[in-house]
């Protein structure tokens, strides 16, 4: 004590620094539970098949990423029944699969996405505006085989057509399908998400492949699935809105597409 006053002591001096970081580590604490509340740190595991894994996934990432810079993702490619399984169990909040039978495992929400027929750049039909079953006729086509409703579609429209259906070749993933057409093996339906495997910016990936719409409409079947054993994080909140918009409310650019 000074007079009327008080002094610190060269002691207490010493304990400034000490103060002033434990109040700025206090003052971090908050700002991270804010972050945190606002879906701004976190990690998002996300788990969905080749097709959209290799195109659309790694955009949207991207993007999110851009606005939530503090938020990890972990992103896995697996088959239709393996993401039903992590989601179900909690080894990935979020989930892109073809559709399936729903579970109260986890919460789902379809979405229907009209195919575009891919087609070698060499093939005659590659110069027609719309194409259908009478224009690929002795055509081969590439497909999922007969446990994938795309295969169904296509047989019943050539039956509808009166044209034979021929495919000798089956595969595990739209985008082998894709590479597939590109080395003029024949032709193929591919969706929306495969689609945009096929560019890169403003960039066409593979030059022989053109896209054309076919008729009858052909669709193809997703699930978006996410976790509800546990309550969301909300970053995998934020992820999934946007994932969600991006599919129900923004179509893919058909000017961007090759023809």
């Amino acid at each position: 004590r000074e007079g009327s006053g008080l002094q610190p002591t060269p002691e207490a001096n010493l304990l400034i620094e000490d103060i002033s970081e434990v109040l700025h580590g206090f003052d971090q604490l908050a700002m991270s539970f804010k972050r945190a509340g606002r879906g701004d740190r976190g990690v998002v595991r996300i788990a969905a098949t080749p097709g959209p894994s290799l195109g659309f996934l790694p955009r949207l990432v991207a993007d999110f990423q851009r606005g939530h810079p503090r938020v990890s993702v972990a992103m896995k490619i697996r088959n239709s029944a393996s993401i039903r399984e992590m989601v179900a169990t909690g080894n990935a909040e979020i989930g892109i699969a073809d559709t399936g039978l729903q579970s109260p495992r986890y919460d789902s929400q379809p979405h229907r996405m009209i195919c575009q027929c891919a087609l070698h750049r060499s093939h005659p039909a590659a110069s027609l505006d719309v194409v259908g079953p009478s224009d690929l006729a002795g055509t081969n086509w590439i497909t999922f085989g007969p446990e994938h409703e795309i295969f169904h579609h296509l047989v019943a429209a050539h039956q509808d057509a009166g044209v034979q259906f021929r495919s000798i070749l089956t595969v595990d993933s739209s985008v082998q399908a894709a590479l597939l057409v590109e080395l003029g093996s024949g032709a193929a339906m591919l969706d929306p998400l495969t689609i945009s495997f096929l560019t890169v910016g403003q960039d066409q990936r593979f030059l022989n492949i053109v896209l054309k719409p076919f008729t009858p409409t052909i669709h193809e079947s997703i699930d978006i699935i996410s976790v509800n054993s546990r309550p969301l994080s909300s970053a995998a909140r934020a992820f999934l809105a946007e994932l969600k918009q991006s599919l129900f409310s923004t179509d893919i650019d058909p000017t961007r597409l090759p023809s």
